[in-house]
Formats: structure tokens, sequence, C-alpha cells
């Protein structure tokens, strides 16, 4: 379900609008190319993939050993990746409030 909801956000953020030197930029690869300039593309894509279904079944075949343990327990990190997304979202209504 996570990933359904990352994947809608993704497919979002690729058309949203933003507003630009000249007004609003509607444009689809502008905003797709602004997305992707600013790294953030390259991060949600990250977080979209299933890390833990993919190398889950890849540690249970190999032999017992701490860096697999340790792989294990940083899969759940990529997701905390996602939230530079909140932090962005809390800093501009900061800044809408100020």
């Amino acid at each position: 379900m996570l990933y359904i909801v990352f994947a809608i956000d993704v497919a979002v953020r690729l058309r949203l609008a933003y507003n630009g030197d000249g007004g609003l930029v509607v444009d689809a690869r502008a905003v797709a190319g602004r997305y992707a300039a600013r790294g953030t593309l390259a991060i949600d894509l990250l977080a979209l993939l299933p890390l833990d279904y993919i190398l889950i079944p890849a540690l249970y075949a190999a032999p017992p050993d701490e860096n697999g343990a340790r792989l294990l327990s940083l899969l759940g990190l990529v997701r905390l990746l996602r939230l530079h997304r909140l932090l962005a979202f809390f800093r501009s209504g900061r800044e809408r409030e100020a």
C-alpha cells in the first residue's frame, strides 16, 4: 500500500505546476525537469524500489552472517529518505505564516 501512495505522489509531482519567474509554469517537460534537477526525483524513485521484496529472499538463501543482518536493518532507511518531503512541507508552512 505504501508503494502505491509513493507512486501516486511521484506521478502528481511530475505534473504539478510551480511558480516560475514569469508566472505559473504548467509545461509538463519543464515541471518534470525541475523535479529531476532538484534531486528529489532520484530520492523518490529510490524510495519506490521494493528493496525488501528483492533482498529478503536473497538474504534467506545466503549463509547467515553479520553483514546480511546489517543490510536488512538498512532497508528501512530507504523509506526515511522520503522525510525530505515532509520537512519541506513544514518549512513552506512556516514561511507562509511569517
